[in-house]
């Protein structure tokens, strides 16, 4: 995800392309392997992130860590993301409320293609 790493950055932010930056993101970061997926660098071009706890070396993709189930957030400080063992002791996992949310659909057309039409059923 391009929000987490901060060389990176969305050219078109409507439409969320191209990602650019890829070129800033330092050769040492792009050498970590990321402790879930275990893909070796080379063949990742974006890189890793570090858990965010104090003193915890361990690299993940943002990616990989959503996957494995990990805390990773947005916060007004900015991201953040934990490894396994401190997601739990950093951020509790939030209990799932018995009020269901409504689910929306939007549809964005690019500019000079209409949206399409909804048909009544």
């Amino acid at each position: 995800d391009v929000m987490w790493i901060p060389e990176l950055a969305f050219g078109d932010t409507v439409y969320n392309t191209p990602v650019i930056g890829l070129e800033s993101i330092p050769a040492s970061r792009k050498k970590q392997t990321c402790c879930i997926c275990k893909t070796p660098p080379k063949t990742c071009p974006g890189g890793t992130i570090t858990c965010t706890a104090p003193r915890c070396k361990l690299n993940f993709h943002v990616l990989c860590a959503r996957k494995a189930g990990w805390t990773v957030r947005l916060t007004s400080s900015g991201p953040e993301a934990f490894c396994e063992a401190h997601s739990t002791k950093e951020m509790p996992q939030k209990k799932e409320t018995k009020r269901k949310k409504a689910a929306v659909s939007v549809t964005i057309a690019p500019p000079g293609i209409p949206a399409p039409s909804k048909k009544k059923r």
